[in-house]
This record gives C-alpha cells, structure tokens and sequence, in this order.
C-alpha cells in the first residue's frame, strides 16, 4: 500500500513538473539602449511612457492575453514584403488582403517587392495568434529597438519618417519588426530574421 501512495505521489509529481514545464513564461528581456540612426534617415523617439505602453501591448502577446488584445484590435495591420511572402501562401491572408506594391532602391538596382495591407477581422486575429504560438514556444524573447542595418531596410520600404514606438521582437523563429500608429495600436510587422 505505502508503495503504491509513494508511486501516485511520484507520478503526480511527474505530471506537475511536466504541466509547468511546458506552460512556463517565457524570460522576456527589454533593451532600450540609444542606437546610432543613420544620417539620411529621420527618426522621431517617444517618451518612455509611450514604449512602454507599446512594450506592454507586445508581452500581452506574448503572456497570451487573448480577451484583452482580441477586443482592441487594429483596425488595419501592414504586413512587410518579407512577412508576406510567408502569409501568401495562405488563402486565408491572400484572399482578404489588399496588396501593395513598395518600390526599393538596392545599390544601382530597384526592385519591386509585394507588402499587404489586411483590414479583415479574422485575418488579423490570425496573425496574432501565429505570433502567440511562436513565442508560447520560445523560451526566451528580446524586445528592442532596431540596429542600424534593421533601421535602413525598414526606412526602405516605407514612405514616412520613422516615428517610435518601434520594436524588434526577436525569439528562436526569428525577428520581427513591430511599429506602432500610437503606443497601443500596431500597425505595421516585417520579417528580418537574417539580418545583423
């Protein structure tokens, strides 16, 4: 009998470790040092209380706060040129969005890549939740402001001056590029993994 108590209790042991094991937070890290913007590139910072609203709208992603994100929504969501090529392939992202094209100068070359601009509800709420997944799955997540190399690709693919809250999040699937309208509406999300 006492064997078999010490066997539940070592299997509900078991079970708990493996419970908090694989629901356990992610370490989430904040960098918010100054970075060096380049000259040809105007970049307007916001107050402290502006980031951190923004960095709290990117962790209640992270922490899954789904009632709260879902029920203020952004009314539209930009998707970057490298984003959508992964988005695209879904009919679910392809046939409710509108696409647009960005015309990017490249040394001497131009290129014309495919951005999207997605006002559906659902889609957008999609997005979100791929977001949810990833970094349910990371164990750690840094949230920072863009380098130098991230600043000139971003400031090439847009056609406005660069206006903070604007974020890197970066886990193991990768890093993406967060910007804000105001510091609690995201309005735009590229892809730069790959870049240093």
């Amino acid at each position: 009998m006492e064997e078999n108590v010490k066997l539940f209790i070592s299997l509900l042991f078991t079970i708990f470790s493996c419970f908090v094991f694989l629901y356990a937070e992610p370490n989430i890290t904040i960098e918010l040092n100054s970075i060096e913007i380049p000259d040809r590139i105007r970049y307007t910072e916001a107050s402290e209380e502006d980031n951190e609203i923004a960095i709290n709208y990117i962790k209640k992603m992270i922490n899954q706060a789904k009632d709260e994100l879902f029920s203020n929504l952004p009314r539209m969501l930009f998707i970057g040129p490298r984003f959508w090529e992964h988005l695209s392939i879904y009919p679910q992202f392809k046939d409710t969005a509108t696409l647009a094209q960005i015309i990017v100068p490249m040394g001497n070359s131009i290129y014309q890549l495919e951005a999207a601009i997605i006002t559906n509800e659902i889609s957008i709420k999609n997005i979100f939740i791929i977001f949810m997944s990833m970094w349910e799955q990371s164990d750690n997540i840094t949230i920072r402001r863009l380098n130098q190399n991230e600043l000139t690709y971003y400031w090439s693919i847009i056609n406005y001056d660069l206006t903070e809250p604007i974020f890197v999040v970066d886990c193991i699937f990768g890093k993406f590029i967060f910007d804000f309208t105001n510091p609690s509406e995201l309005f735009f999300i590229e892809d730069i993994s790959g870049f240093r």
